[in-house]
């Protein structure tokens, strides 16, 4: 293709009307082809900024290919931070939830006559401190979502509400019982219920991207939420409960929320399997706590309507414990996994940052050697042409490499060496020639000087005497 690019061109600059620029790009492409341009341009440029240029393509090309790497795994790794920090915060969130559900379950039970004022005291205590815990870690991942902010704006609020009741109520003076009524601490639990909800929604883009995370949270951290949710929900439903009601349609109650739990459990059933497989070190705990759950689930199928209300509470209790097991052991497996890939994301781009400046170093050096080597190697065959150039035959140059330098530099001293052995055959055949026709001249010069009368140098006699005629010849 390009030697049918050059022959048109060439072509076309043979011709008598192809003179201007069409005539002159016809004969810059005469020689080189498509090539002409560049080695046109090239061939008056010092081999200095022949490196430089060089050097520029080099680091311009492993830039541009390595920007779409880098940016690919700068985004990875922030994605997985970003995935890490909204997992904490989450995390946080469900330990203020569970807080707030004690909270519950001890209203409840004050408030139908089943438990001690101190109690609220102390669940009150433990949520005030779970607060102060999520508040700080929320902060991030309510500004940048606008359901989760909207949620948590909505417990907020009702805490508030709780705190101002709490504070009206007049019993709290001795620290001995919250004036809070069951209601408040109710909507605050469900808005914290909501607020984590909304918050395993947003976090789900994030998160989908790594499977293994994707396998505890469905299987653990989503199975003990579902759980805990609907296991409160009966066990405020037991508390409250009346003989009257229970006689009448609480078994009907605990049974339809047993049906929940049961349908949980079987929706969720084959993601808890893969996930017990990526936690084995916690297979024995989760055995356990399901076998708990199943054993008080299957309790209150059985006959909870029969039962005394703080019997049943109970067990749900107990219940909602062997579920907030699974819910814990889930964040703790997710938040342990995703702080590794966040680390092992970081330190993949560290080592690929670091790859690429050792490439790009090994580049610059190679191409420092080369330049080295052709600035070096065409320095010194210019100085041994000009000394050639001024009759110096007896340069030896010679070539250390096998390049074309070194093959050009072993050329000229082989060169050099047979001129200087073909002057020196001239010489020597100059001077043979020379030396008889200089004899001649020297006998007729002595027999001049004979007929003068002069004296004769005594090489001379011997020479006179040899050319001399013998006795009874003709001279």
């Amino acid at each position: 293709m390009y030697a049918r690019i050059a022959r048109l061109l060439g072509r076309l600059a043979e011709r008598p009307p192809a003179r201007g620029w069409l005539g002159r790009v016809g004969a810059l492409a005469q020689y080189h082809g498509v090539w002409g341009p560049g080695v046109r341009l090239l061939r008056n440029v010092p081999l200095r900024r022949k490196a430089w240029v060089a050097a520029a393509a080099v680091a311009l090309l492993v830039l541009g290919l390595g920007q779409d790497v880098a940016r690919h795994r700068m985004a990875a790794a922030a994605s997985a931070q970003r995935a890490s920090s909204m997992g904490h915060s989450l995390a946080a969130l469900a330990r203020l939830r569970h807080g707030a559900m004690d909270l519950v379950e001890v209203s409840v039970r004050v408030d139908a006559g089943q438990g001690d004022p101190r109690e609220v005291v102390q669940a009150l205590e433990n949520e005030a401190r779970l607060y102060g815990q999520v508040e700080p870690a929320v902060s991030d991942f309510v500004r940048d979502h606008v359901a989760v902010a909207h949620a948590w704006s909505t417990a907020t609020s009702a805490r508030q509400e709780l705190q101002r009741q709490r504070a009206g109520g007049g019993v709290a003076k001795r620290a001995s019982a919250p004036g809070a009524t069951s209601a408040a601490v109710r909507a605050y639990a469900d808005a914290l219920t909501l607020t984590g909800g909304e918050g395993l929604a947003a976090w789900a883009p994030w998160l989908d991207q790594d499977p293994r995370a994707t396998v505890l949270r469905d299987g653990l951290v989503r199975l003990g939420h579902e759980l805990g949710v609907r296991l409160s929900q009966m066990e405020s439903q037991a508390v409250r409960t009346s003989r009257a009601d229970r006689e009448v349609g609480a078994a009907t109650g605990f049974l339809s929320a047993a049906h929940e739990v049961r349908t949980v459990q079987s929706l969720l059933r084959p993601a808890y399997d893969r996930a017990l497989a990526q936690v084995p070190q916690h297979t024995g705990a989760l055995d356990a706590a399901v076998r708990d759950l199943e054993a008080r689930v299957q309790w209150m199928e059985r006959g909870s309507g029969t039962r005394a209300p703080a019997e049943v509470a109970a067990k749900v209790v107990r219940a909602d414990q062997a579920a907030r097991a699974i819910e814990d052991i889930g964040w703790a497996a997710l938040q342990e996994h995703l702080r590794a890939r966040a680390s092992e994301q970081w330190r993949g781009l560290a080592w690929a940052a670091a790859l690429a400046l050792v490439v790009l170093g090994l580049s610059a050096y190679v191409l420092l050697c080369i330049y080295k080597v052709l600035a070096g190697g065409l320095e010194h065959l210019c100085s041994q042409v000009a000394e050639l150039g001024r009759g110096n035959l007896t340069i030896r140059p010679t070539g250390y490499g096998r390049d074309e330098i070194g093959e050009a530099l072993n050329t000229l001293s082989r060169s050099a060496a047979q001129m200087s052995g073909l002057f020196e055959a001239v010489t020597q055949g100059v001077a043979a020639v020379s030396v008889p026709a200089g004899r001649g001249q020297g006998g007729r010069a002595c027999a001049r000087d004979a007929q003068r009368g002069e004296p004769q140098p005594k090489g001379h006699d011997r020479a006179a005497r040899a050319h001399a005629p013998a006795a009874g010849q003709e001279p």
